[in-house]
């Protein structure tokens, strides 16, 4: 049986507070989680994507096009959740659609 956790999704700067709990796998890829944000929101994905905890980030590794900064970025298909986060309550930010810089 897979172990699961319950994650808390919030927008920030909504008022009021628009908000989800989603159960995931323990074992969840970034990729994955982003996909699970997206159909949560009701979203279409249609816009890039980033993950930021504690100052490590993650995303879709872009090392084909030259002009994509991709320092320090960790690829989102091969980073998994219980790799980044080990307590309850830790946060994670997710930035999507770079262009409103709106976060979850």
């Amino acid at each position: 049986m897979t172990e699961a956790i319950q994650l808390h999704i919030s927008l920030d700067r909504s008022e009021p507070l628009i908000w989800r709990k989603v159960l995931v796998p323990k074992e969840i890829s970034f990729f994955k989680l982003h996909q699970v944000i997206q159909i949560s929101m009701g979203w279409t994905n249609s816009h890039l994507f980033e993950f930021n905890i504690e100052g490590f980030k993650v995303g879709i590794n872009y090392e084909h096009i030259k002009d994509m900064e991709v320092d320090h970025l960790m690829d989102s298909k091969e980073t998994y959740l219980t790799e980044m986060i080990s307590e309850p309550g830790e946060c994670i930010k997710y930035w999507y659609d770079f262009g409103e810089l709106d976060t979850v």
